[in-house]
């Protein structure tokens, strides 16, 4: 005998045409813009020489995060339809490792993006405004122990999202029939539910307001600071004005990336405030809602390296002269060269002036 966990009428819980065009219009067509502009920023990273600096072991990983962040939310969103194609119920692939698996690689990718989104803006604030301190510390070793951090956090929070369970939804017609039964995935206990919820907006309070301070604090440096000095070297005038530049671009990418997860929170404070019975928000509005934040949650993921090429023309010559497109590309990149040199001979000084 079939066990059905709960049932509906044939006619409930159908896809609305908003909801399959985004899963089968522009779920694919977001995701595979995004991860060709994150994989193109990554391959530019790794052709341009003067590329490989310690700004982009963060980028390059927020990249990693955001395109399998794509992938794993298109295949999520994509599978459901095929698993049901009349029902939005949050289907399973069928088993319990169909259930567990997309939720954490999603929550996964998602943390990570906004906790490396964090740890960028607080290695440019410790750039800008304790350069001192910054030079003498920077090193790759320590921006990829700092990137390892923000991928095992995002681990243990994402392992949140694992307590999941599956049952069978029993789509029934008017005379009681059983039309198909489905598998979903619901959440173990209400209490884990909640929990989750608590955290991805805890998460995102504490990101945006970390990220807030250490911007604001940037751009009051920045506007102390003179863009540049008639008595230092012309070489370090130049690599003040590159890093003020970097500084500029991030806090740019980290205003659209707050901007674009702002529906994400508000879907969480929603559910927070209906799980706790403070208030309850009409289903259409919720429902609608929800896709919004959907649609923002996949754009946010594809914009980084757009944001790059359009805020800093440094970043646009790279992308140049890595697909070869920039005619004067072997002088500039060994201008280029000489500069990050010239810093890093300076930034060598400092260490041994500090160690005196």
């Amino acid at each position: 005998m079939d066990r059905c966990d709960l049932n509906f009428t044939s006619d409930q819980y159908q896809y609305s045409t908003l909801s399959w065009s985004v899963v089968l219009i522009f779920v694919p067509l977001v995701s595979a813009f995004g991860i060709f502009c994150n994989l193109t920023f990554i391959f530019v990273v790794y052709k341009v020489p003067y590329m490989r600096n310690i700004t982009n072991i963060f980028l390059v990983n927020l990249s990693i995060a955001d395109s399998s962040l794509l992938a794993a939310g298109g295949i999520q969103y994509i599978g459901d339809y095929i698993v049901s194609p009349k029902y939005d119920l949050q289907f399973s692939f069928h088993t319990l490792f169909g259930c567990i698996v997309p939720d954490f690689m999603t929550y996964l990718f998602f943390n990570a993006s906004l906790w490396i989104i964090t740890v960028v803006s607080i290695e440019r604030y410790l750039a800008i405004c304790r350069p001192l301190w910054h030079r003498r510390s920077k090193s790759k070793r320590r921006a990829l122990r700092m990137v390892m951090a923000a991928w095992i956090a995002s681990a243990l929070f994402a392992s949140f999202s694992t307590p999941k369970t599956v049952q069978w939804y029993c789509l029934i017609s008017s005379n009681a029939k059983i039309i198909q039964r489905v598998p979903a995935c619901r959440d173990y206990c209400d209490s884990c539910h909640k929990v989750l919820n608590i955290l991805d907006l805890t998460q995102f309070v504490v990101a945006l307001i970390v990220n807030t301070v250490m911007y604001a604090l940037i751009v009051l440096q920045l506007s102390k600071s003179p863009f540049s000095d008639q008595n230092s070297p012309a070489s370090e005038n130049r690599a003040n004005q590159a890093r003020n530049a970097v500084a500029r671009m991030l806090i740019i990418n980290g205003i659209v990336f707050f901007i674009c997860l702002f529906p994400y929170s508000i879907i969480n404070v929603i559910r927070i405030g209906e799980a706790f019975h403070v208030f309850v928000v009409n289903a259409s509005w919720r429902y609608t809602l929800a896709w919004v934040a959907r649609i923002f949650f996949l754009i946010n993921s594809t914009l980084n390296p757009l944001v790059y090429n359009a805020t800093n023309a440094r970043y646009r010559l790279a992308f140049k002269q890595a697909f070869g497109l920039e005619k004067n590309h072997v002088r500039k990149d060994a201008a280029l060269l000489a500069t990050n040199r010239a810093d890093i001979r300076k930034s060598q000084l400092s260490n041994r002036c500090t160690r005196i």
